[in-house]
């Protein structure tokens, strides 16, 4: 089962790890059993880069070059009818299988920095709190507990690749552990494109809200100082009469005190 992207990505992508293992294996069915590991590997490896290539513009030389790799030594291996045995297979074909699987685990790390980078990148250009407008809090929930996933993951993958050593490209667990931490973060990535409509609607209403919120704020403060600079001039206006009283009282008792010692 596929899934199309929108017009502007213009590729077809696979919604489950599982998925793209079971073309891969349709495809593999097809071949003669010597080229059947290779085949299934170069699959996984051709989607990758096809998705990669697609949506950032950019090639991965160091995938590139394991192709180059793996093409020599099956070259080798049609020319050179003497080839060793390894494990019942042709050497040359056992170390063409190695770099394809080598070309599989770098496509899929590249691919998971590049798209948590730019989740990443996406999260900072918006406010938590416009982020929470977008399908009433669901969808920023979604954002974090699956980024957080797919980035534990991606840890888990790297942790048990770094504790392979070299054979870790003959090694098919490690190949399923970044598949997973891949598709992980591609279906993040997907619904941060599905989203681009509903996070730029939440993004206007937060501004709009912020704005109006601003306004109210400031006219809201223009008020209470001109209702306490009326409410002193009452005060002033209501006591100014008495304070006449009282001054001229005060000089009346002068006069009169000043009469009794003079």
């Amino acid at each position: 089962m596929v899934r199309e992207m929108d017009n502007q990505e213009q590729i077809y992508i696979f919604d489950t790890k599982n998925d793209l293992i079971k073309a891969a294996e349709k495809q593999a069915s097809r071949v003669e059993e010597d080229y059947k590991h290779s085949t299934y590997l170069y699959y996984i490896v051709r989607y990758f880069v096809s998705v990669f290539e697609s949506r950032y513009g950019a090639i991965p030389l160091q995938v590139w070059n394991e192709y180059r790799n793996a093409l020599d030594h099956f070259f080798r291996y049609l020319t050179n009818n003497a080839d060793n045995q390894v494990n019942g297979q042709p050497r040359q074909l056992s170390k063409m299988e190695g770099h394809l699987q080598r070309a599989a685990l770098d496509i899929m790390k590249i691919h998971c920095h590049k798209t948590k980078d730019s989740v990443s990148e996406m999260k900072k250009s918006y406010k938590p709190e416009v982020l929470q407008l977008v399908d009433n809090g669901d969808f920023f929930t979604y954002l974090i507990s699956e980024t957080n996933r797919a980035e534990q993951l991606f840890e888990e993958a790297k942790i048990y690749d770094s504790n392979l050593g070299e054979t870790a490209s003959l090694d098919k667990e490690v190949l399923e552990k970044y598949l997973e931490a891949a598709f992980v973060f591609d279906a993040l990535k997907l619904e941060l494109i599905n989203k681009a409509t509903d996070i730029n609607v939440a993004n206007q209403n937060y501004s709009l809200i912020h704005h109006k919120g601003s306004a109210g704020s400031t006219k809201l403060h223009i008020f209470i100082h001109a209702l306490v600079y009326f409410v002193l001039g009452l005060i002033v206006f209501i006591l100014t009469p008495f304070l006449e009283i009282a001054v001229t009282a005060r000089n009346g008792v002068y006069s009169f005190l000043a009469q009794l010692l003079f």
